[in-house]
């Protein structure tokens, strides 16, 4: 209920998967909690465990089970987001969508290839379930990814560093090694060009964002910047490898969030090849100009960006800049801004 007051008052963009990313670790470490309690108490854990299977078949009841999304749009241009594409092409992306869209801030022309995408590239014969074995042995004995009954909890408390880093080695190259399906290929080429063709350009920013998972800066899984056009195949490849990283395959055991709930989607924007970029808090933008060594007048509109976008969020932002050849700003990525630590900590320097 916090989470989803924070991300409302932050003016932040989410839908259903948020709700149920949340529930679903809300359930995991409650289970964890009462396996802890039967070395405890293993009588009150025993009346726990069926009034917490009860719970979580009543919130399946109201969320619903995860299904693969009912549609048929692989690539979705930017300028047809908003709000109402949380669920299928990344909360971040569909807000990027906002605030180009609604809030006629500036934002690069581009395209996402969105959670349908996904789950055409990873159903592929084979690639899931070859995946899913792997991931298996991460959870407790009898549980698995797959599984389910509640008790399937992942066992990362007893993860061992080394073998996560080595499956994620694995995973990884399946992906990259796997063919993307041709209707994919097609529609990922050609909205390509003809992103290329209006814009001019010759490269693009790649910029992975989850689908399942909660919903912060999007920073969580790695940008690739000045990615050619003709590379964009390889670049989505890549991007859906960053799911299956060490510390993203961790974050998700920690939240309990099943590995098969979370699609990647994956925004693809044109940019100039010759440009600045940096990341800012809208409360200190003065911090990130000097960081970034611009001249006092780019500061000036930097600030000025910073500030229109704060207040069609209504919330203060963390965002990406790009500052191109011709010295004008624009937003790459954006997402809610850090507390400050402490009552009289000041705002969070920039990168």
């Amino acid at each position: 209920l916090a989470d989803m007051e924070r991300a409302t008052k932050a003016g932040r963009v989410f839908g259903m998967t948020f709700l149920r990313a949340g529930s679903t670790a809300l359930i995991v470490n409650a289970l964890r909690m009462v396996k802890h309690l039967e070395a405890l108490a293993p009588q009150s854990a025993a009346h726990l465990k069926p009034r917490l299977q009860e719970i979580s078949a009543k919130v399946e009841e109201v969320l619903g089970r995860r299904r693969a999304p009912a549609c048929g749009v692989l690539v979705a241009d930017i300028r047809s987001l908003d709000a109402t594409q949380a669920d299928l092409m990344g909360a971040r992306l569909a807000e990027l969508g906002e605030i180009k869209n609604r809030l006629g801030l500036p934002v690069p022309e581009g395209f996402v290839v969105g959670a349908c995408a996904y789950e055409l590239f990873a159903s592929q014969p084979g690639l899931r379930e070859e995946m899913a074995r792997r991931i298996q042995s991460l959870y407790g004995a009898g549980a698995g990814a797959n599984d389910d009954q509640p008790d399937s909890v992942p066992a990362i408390y007893g993860a061992d560093d080394d073998a996560l880093a080595a499956m994620s080695r694995e995973i990884q190259a399946l992906i990259l090694a796997a063919p993307l399906p041709e209707p994919l290929a097609e529609a990922i080429t050609n909205a390509c060009e003809g992103l290329m063709n209006s814009c001019g350009g010759t490269h693009l920013c790649v910029l992975p964002v989850s689908l399942g998972e909660g919903q912060g800066f999007t920073g969580s899984y790695p940008a690739q910047y000045s990615v050619p056009c003709g590379d964009a195949l390889e670049a989505y490849r890549r991007a859906v490898a960053s799911k299956y990283t060490a510390k993203a395959m961790a974050r998700r055991l920690s939240h309990g969030v099943p590995d098969i709930d979370v699609s990647l989607c994956v925004g693809m924007l044109a940019v100039p090849e010759s440009s600045t970029r940096g990341t800012c808090n809208s409360s200190n933008p003065a911090a990130s100009a000097l960081a970034a060594g611009l001249e006092p007048e780019d500061g000036l509109r930097l600030a000025e960006l910073a500030k229109r976008l704060e207040q069609g969020l209504g919330a203060p932002a963390r965002f990406e800049w790009l500052q191109g050849p011709d010295g004008a700003f624009s937003l790459l990525r954006c997402g809610p801004e850090p507390a400050p630590q402490g009552p009289d900590a000041p705002a969070p320097a920039c990168d």
